[in-house]
């Protein structure tokens, strides 16, 4: 079966499976960069506000010593660059470089996230140019039945005509039985019988049903004709519409598994996307348990952390890894090797929180 875009149902589920594995990756890419946008915003908010802070200090003090406040009210908190003594300068310089540092992160990071979304509406374009697999699949069923409906009834049509056929057959009238009697009549008369009147009566019965049988051969003729060519016919048709029906039926179970299969690599890049989630989360609240503890705060391990544990299957979507997408001590030992920890801690200290 063919779809609008021209081609076969089962190669626009294979083209539909590669487009949603695309589509799950960049939704994946725009869940961590968006998780990264935020903290780059919040780091701009924590040197922003420090750079302020510092400015309004340094202003109070310039003011201070210049004698500002008690004279000219109008030039306090005017933070003056210049005014800077060279320890402070330099200390400005290094807020200033990580406001702009930040700032332009997160101007990348946007740009980043713009260009992922584009792609997604691309990827979403292509997704809409292909029918959609449960309308085709049912559509496919749909054509079967129609066939298989169509070859039923061209039976049903080759069985009324050969019924037409025998019953014109049938119906053609036989004089058997008038000529055997004209020739008992015939036999009587041989020998010596006086039945000449019966044997004229019978010759104008036998005359008269000729001449009947006769206009009755010429329609029963025409019918069997008629009946006979339109099973020849009939039977031209169900050859084509059983090779039809043939040619679905061979491509049924190969479209139903595909569909089939469609749906597990679907809803194996959504389990993906959510295990990638949750490592990531699990990562995280591994690292601040264990910043929790130098801090002098409670333990969030509940004693089960280690037996973390997200079961693959058999799918596209799953085929960089092996018996599960990630498992309790083998991933527990890969985020516990330090990396995950100062991963953590360089995040939270450039919120502006001293660790």
């Amino acid at each position: 079966m063919k779809t609008k875009t021209g081609i076969t149902t089962e190669k626009s589920l294979a083209v539909r499976m590669e487009i949603t594995e695309k589509l799950s990756h960049v939704t994946t890419e725009i869940a961590k960069v968006s998780r990264t946008l935020d903290d780059k915003k919040r780091i701009v908010e924590t040197a922003t506000r420090t750079l302020e802070s510092f400015k309004k200090e340094a202003a109070d003090q310039q003011a201070t010593l210049c004698g500002v406040i008690h004279l000219e009210k109008h030039y306090a908190n005017v933070f003056h660059e210049d005014r800077l003594m060279s320890q402070d300068k330099e200390y400005y310089a290094g807020l200033m470089k990580k406001v702009t540092t930040a700032e332009n992160e997160v101007s990348h990071f946007s740009e980043l996230q713009e260009d992922l979304k584009n792609e997604k509406i691309t990827l979403l374009d292509k997704l809409s140019e292909l029918d959609d697999p449960l309308s085709e699949i049912l559509m496919f069923q749909e054509n079967i039945t129609e066939a298989r409906n169509k070859v039923a009834a061209i039976q049903a049509a080759i069985s009324s005509q050969d019924d037409i056929f025998k019953k014109a057959v049938q119906d053609s009238p036989s004089i058997v039985e008038l000529l055997q009697k004209r020739q008992d009549i015939l036999a009587d008369i041989a020998t010596g019988c006086n039945v000449g009147s019966a044997l004229d009566d019978l010759d104008k019965l036998i005359k008269s049903e000729r001449q009947k049988a006769s206009k009755v051969k010429e329609i029963a003729d025409v019918s069997i004709e008629n009946a006979q060519q339109s099973i020849v016919g009939l039977h031209r048709k169900l050859s084509t519409a059983q090779l039809e029906l043939k040619k679905l039926a061979d491509q049924e179970q190969k479209i139903k598994t595909a569909f089939i299969m469609y749906e597990a690599e679907k809803v194996g890049s959504e389990y993906l996307l959510l295990a990638e989630e949750l490592a990531g989360r699990y990562k995280q609240l591994i690292a601040l348990d264990t910043i929790l503890a130098g801090t002098g705060g409670s333990s969030i391990d509940d004693g089960a952390m280690i037996d973390f544990w997200i079961p693959a299957f058999n799918i596209q979507a799953h085929k960089k890894y092996k018996e599960c997408l990630y498992d309790g001590p083998g991933y527990f030992s890969s985020i516990n090797n330090g990396d995950n920890l100062n991963s953590e801690k360089v995040r939270i200290e450039a919120l502006g929180v001293n660790l």
